[in-house]
């Protein structure tokens, strides 16, 4: 009798702990799944000194969800020089855009180092409705090409794209007093966070990085010669 009563305590222990080993891996899993999709959010962002002081600044020239159908033309003329800096740096001699030529409404620029008439470009850019395209040169004939994250810019909620490993993964975005700020992708399962201004043409004005696994941050505002 007492044989038969620890037999049936002992199954009951390893039916209780099995029950709950079960229970922790499909917790586990449900964890897992939601890095890259259920549970990327935006929490509460407040904005910095220096993007209060740009979106002063760019009172009535900063890209809304409203106004992105309609963007303003931009009236730079050739030339036109910018790169986003932290804040003390002004100095537009290297990793410049460089305005080239304006063909339909799209902006080519030159990406590089300049010095007075010195031109290096190592790379070259176009801008056409708010998106920023590169030259892919290692294809024939070479084309324009729009990265996957680039896509999902200013697709407010939830977008997917396919990474350089062709993995789907996701950003998530919301419009916030004049900031577009973004849950991104990182490196492994860690995710960032940017917060960008655009100017009405859908140029950058305004860039914050953030890590949401170290902390670590910077930002960055844009330097321009007309």
């Amino acid at each position: 009798m007492i044989l038969i009563r620890l037999m049936v305590v002992l199954f009951l222990v390893s039916l209780f702990f099995g029950c709950a080993n079960k229970s922790v891996s499909v917790s586990k899993k449900k964890k897992g799944k939601g890095v890259n999709s259920d549970n990327i959010i935006v929490s509460e962002i407040k904005p910095s000194l220096l993007a209060i002081k740009i979106l002063k600044e760019y009172k009535g020239d900063i890209l809304t969800p409203d106004n992105f159908k309609r963007l303003n033309l931009l009236n730079n003329p050739i030339g036109w020089s910018f790169k986003l800096a932290v804040e003390g740096d002004n100095n537009l001699k290297y990793k410049v855009f460089t305005l080239t030529s304006i063909e339909n409404e799209e902006y080519f620029f030159d990406y590089g180092s300049f010095d007075g008439d010195k031109n290096s470009a190592i790379a070259k850019y176009k801008w056409s409705k708010g998106y920023m395209y590169y030259l892919k040169k290692n294809i024939v004939p070479m084309k324009y090409t729009i990265r996957g994250e680039e896509k999902c810019k200013f697709q407010l909620g939830k977008c997917s794209f396919k990474n350089y490993k062709n993995r789907t993964v996701y950003v998530y975005t919301e419009f916030r007093e004049g900031m577009w700020i973004r849950n991104m992708p990182s490196t492994g399962a860690s995710r960032k966070l940017y917060i960008d201004i655009y100017d009405s043409k859908g140029f950058p004005i305004y860039h914050t990085f953030k890590s949401l696994r170290t902390g670590g941050s910077y930002e960055l505002r844009r330097i321009e010669k007309i």
